[in-house]
């Protein structure tokens, strides 16, 4: 998304990756897709750890003054001072307005429950459209629950979500399981929301398949050749590697 959206306001796009590596990231779909997008990728971080990325980040833009970041899991964390209310209503507006053309019709909505950034901006944009048949929203947990984060930023934004039922669902998978080639119609689902979640549902409460049910797409699988397609680039061999004078050897940042 960082990528499309800078490919897209024609900004440069430089990305940490912690503990992979250039060889490595050159045989993944997601990387070669940000490339494609014209992103450079910074590989010589040899830990994963968030704290050491985040350095390496305010390190990089040091040499850059006009450049920004974007926080971890693209969001803004509301437990930081600097993120006031104002500023978290600003990020999850976006995603809100997704909800204007939510049909009258529906009564029970299915939402992939991850990091909960996207069904916060929903729950937002619900709060105020007040679709006339929902009854129910079913939150199918895809990874750790956030419900407590979600809710706080929910009240922090002042939404009231109290016309609501909410149906808590563990999927059953751990984050790090894929389940492939979950297909609807032309939507290929995600590998570790939506599919998980479909199946779920498929398994345990085919009741839920009917007309007056809504299956919420956060995020299907990005197809490399059509993408390539719609915005007139060939698919990269392999990925842009962002190279810095200053940067420093793997076994020094770890002695950091």
């Amino acid at each position: 998304m960082t990528a499309a959206m800078a490919h897209h306001y024609n900004l440069r796009c430089i990305q940490v990756a912690g503990g992979s590596s250039f060889k490595s990231l050159s045989t993944k779909d997601l990387p070669i897709f940000a490339t494609m997008f014209g992103t450079e990728y910074e590989t010589t971080m040899g830990s994963g750890f968030n704290v050491n990325i985040q350095r390496r980040v305010r390190d990089i833009m040091k040499d850059f003054p006009k450049s920004f970041t974007i926080e971890r899991d693209i969001t803004l964390d509301h437990q930081l001072p600097q993120n006031t209310p104002d500023k978290i209503l600003a990020f999850h507006d976006i995603g809100a307005y997704q909800t204007k053309n939510f049909p009258d019709s529906i009564e029970d909505l299915v939402i992939p429950f991850g990091s909960a950034n996207s069904t916060t901006s929903v729950l937002l944009g619900l709060s105020r459209d007040k679709p006339k048949g929902l009854k129910r929203i079913h939150l199918v947990n895809v990874g750790v629950d956030k419900r407590e984060y979600m809710f706080e930023r929910l009240d922090m934004m002042g939404a009231d979500y109290s016309d609501y039922e909410f149906i808590w669902h563990q999927s059953g998978y751990e984050y790090s399981k894929i389940i492939k080639d979950i297909k609807v119609d032309d939507i290929t689902f995600h590998y570790r929301y939506e599919a998980k979640v479909y199946k779920h549902i498929l398994d345990f409460h085919p009741e839920l398949f009917k007309e007056t049910t809504l299956f919420w797409i956060i995020g299907s699988v990005p197809d490399l050749n059509t993408t390539a397609e719609n915005i007139g680039k060939e698919v990269p061999e392999e990925i842009n590697e962002f190279f810095w004078e200053e940067k420093l050897e793997i076994d020094e940042w770890e002695n950091l």
